[in-house]
C-alpha cells in the first residue's frame, strides 16, 4: 500500500515537473516573461522623453511651442507692485509685468494662454477682499505660490497705512505653525514630573 502511494506521489511529481518544464520553455512564456517588463518601462519612460523634447520651458499646444513659464500682468492702481515684484523674484517659473494700458489689450494678448494671466489691483479689493486673477484659458497653470506672494504683498501694503514697523508687519503676515498629533515623549514626561510635584 505504501508503495503505491509513494509510487503515485513519484508520477504526480514526475508529472508537476514535466508541466512546469513544458511551460518554461514554451516560447511565449519566455518572450512574455521578457517582453512584458520593456514594455511597461517603454510607457514609463515616454512621456518622460516627450517632455525633454518639449524643452523644459516649453510646451505643444494647438501644434505649436509656447513658453510654459507663467506670465502674469499685473495692472496697479494702488502702488504695490514694486513689494510684489521683489517678494516673486525668486520664483523661477513666474514672470511678472506691470500693465498700464487698457485692459482689453490684456484679455487678447492672454487668450486662450494657460501659462498667462493678469491681475487689475484697485482699492476696491481692500473693501471686497475678493482678488481676481483673469487667465487665458479655463485650466490655467499659474503657480500656487504666487496666490501667496500676492496676499501677503497686500497685507504689507494694508498694515503699512496703520505705521507697522516692516520687521512687525512681516512677523504677522507670517502666521503661526499649528502641529496636529499626541504629545512627544518628552512632553509627556514632563506632565507627569509636574504633576507629581
Amino acid at each position: 500500500m505504501k508503495t503505491r502511494q509513494n509510487n503515485t506521489i513519484k508520477n504526480s511529481i514526475k508529472v508537476a515537473s514535466w508541466e512546469v518544464k513544458k511551460l518554461i520553455w514554451n516560447k511565449a512564456f519566455v518572450v512574455s516573461l521578457l517582453l512584458t517588463p520593456l514594455i511597461f518601462g517603454l510607457f514609463m519612460w515616454l512621456p518622460t522623453f516627450f517632455e525633454r523634447i518639449a524643452g523644459e520651458d516649453e510646451a505643444i499646444i494647438g501644434g505649436e511651442f509656447i513658453d510654459t513659464t507663467a506670465h502674469i500682468y499685473i495692472m496697479d492702481e494702488v502702488g504695490i507692485y514694486g513689494a510684489l515684484s521683489q517678494k516673486v523674484a525668486g520664483m523661477d517659473n513666474l514672470v511678472l509685468k506691470k500693465h498700464t494700458g487698457h485692459e482689453d489689450d490684456l484679455r487678447t494678448r492672454i487668450k486662450d494662454n494657460p501659462y498667462a494671466g493678469y491681475v487689475h489691483i484697485t482699492k476696491e479689493i481692500f473693501e471686497t477682499r475678493k482678488i481676481n486673477i483673469i487667465t487665458g484659458d479655463y485650466d490655467p497653470h499659474i503657480p500656487v505660490a504666487f496666490d501667496d506672494k500676492l496676499i501677503q504683498a497686500l497685507m504689507h501694503f494694508e498694515l503699512a497705512k496703520y505705521n507697522i514697523e516692516p520687521e512687525d508687519v512681516d512677523r504677522i503676515v507670517a502666521g503661526y505653525d499649528i502641529s496636529v498629533g499626541p504629545p512627544m515623549p518628552e512632553e509627556v514626561g514632563e506632565e507627569f514630573a509636574q504633576q507629581a510635584s
